[in-house]
């Protein structure tokens, strides 16, 4: 009897140790089937990454390209000495395209980016990032809009370089609180800004701007 606990001790010690094993087997094939499954989701979000920043690149080549175009075909017409109808229709719909093309070069920034944020925050929010935004903002502005501000100040050379901004901030379609926010002014002085602008612009420029 003695003998037989001694054996069936044996053989429970036996599976035990069997059984660990086995669970041991188990848990490194699970450890290295997760660790292979990580490897494999990093490598796919850097070629994601990758994937993008390259599309990113190209689609900002592709619009810094359409926008030399539309220079050169601008410079190309008005060098021409004719005069007409037909003239300065093309002109307007090369300036429409231009600011598109600025446009869609903005969303690549950061300003853009922290522009974005601004409009999605709540006020109180706003109010604390507004300080830490605002020179980003203005400065990607001024920069990736050079030209549109160009066309701007040659249709009306009376244009301030904040009234150029704030010609800026409602082509970008800005609310008034976001463009408050930008300039640091308040709701009337941009109702003031706005009425000396469209004392300064002819109609038809307001009316492109303002929509009105």
């Amino acid at each position: 009897m003695n003998d037989r606990a001694e054996i069936d001790k044996l053989m429970d010690d036996h599976l035990l140790e069997l059984h660990k094993y086995e669970l041991s087997v188990e848990q490194k094939r699970t450890t290295n089937l997760l660790l292979v499954s990580f490897l494999f989701f990093v490598l796919g979000l850097i070629f994601l990454f990758m994937w993008r920043d390259r599309h990113r690149k190209n689609r900002y080549i592709t619009l810094q390209k359409q926008l030399m175009d539309n220079r050169a075909e601008t410079l190309s017409l008005n060098e021409q000495e004719i005069c007409g109808e037909d003239k300065n229709n093309k002109l307007h719909e090369l300036k429409e395209a231009k600011a598109g093309i600025c446009i869609s070069l903005f969303k690549s920034t950061e300003g853009y980016k922290r522009l974005d944020e601004l409009q999605k925050a709540k006020p109180k929010e706003r109010t604390k990032i507004i300080k830490n935004y605002r020179k980003l903002i203005i400065i990607d502005i001024k920069r990736t809009f050079v030209d549109v501000m160009e066309d701007l100040s040659g249709s009306c050379s009376s244009l301030t370089a904040d009234d150029l901004l704030y010609c800026i901030l409602i082509l970008l379609h800005c609310p008034k609180e976001i463009v408050m926010d930008v300039m640091n002014v308040t709701s009337d002085a941009i109702k003031t800004r706005k009425s000396r602008i469209k004392n300064k612009m002819d109609k038809e420029l307001f009316d492109d701007i303002f929509g009105d």
